[in-house]
């Protein structure tokens, strides 16, 4: 492939990128979590409600963060490695949760309510993973 037909797909954002990040956006919806961390500080819920409590607060805080710099004009390798690893780490949260809703009932949480959520969030999270990980999405960030 030449150099000039490599810059003219690189200047173009593919849509697949458009995509990750709006999974991405969906992830603000996690700062209500922000109610179990407070129901475990009065002690309405068992205390082992703030882990995943913490975990969900922090991925909604940063969503934002990592879909704003999905979508800039001159967001490069490092934004990209950026939103992998963040993308993990929500994945590996929203697993925890899960985990400690089967393990410890009592935890606080309720299970019909709470299943719905945590596996919307994890396919969002493994779409986002798989489209940031196609040829044309590193090709972006790669030629930035």
């Amino acid at each position: 492939m030449s150099t000039i037909l490599q810059t003219t797909i690189a200047r173009t954002r593919p849509r697949l990128v458009f995509v990750a990040a709006c999974t991405t956006a969906l992830n603000v919806i996690r700062l209500v979590a922000i109610a179990y961390i407070v129901a475990a500080t009065t002690g309405s819920v068992q205390p082992i409600a703030y882990i995943p409590g913490v975990g969900d607060f922090l991925s909604g805080l940063t969503a934002l963060l990592i879909t704003f710099a999905l979508l800039r004009r001159n967001a490069g390798i490092n934004t990209w490695g950026t939103a992998l690893v963040w993308h993990s780490f929500a994945m590996a949260d929203v697993i925890v949760a899960l985990a400690i809703t089967f393990l410890a009932p009592t935890a606080g949480f309720e299970p019909s309510i709470f299943l719905v959520l945590p596996f919307t969030f994890l396919t969002a999270h493994i779409v986002s993973f798989i489209l940031l990980t196609r040829r044309s999405a590193k090709d972006y960030f790669l030629y930035i």
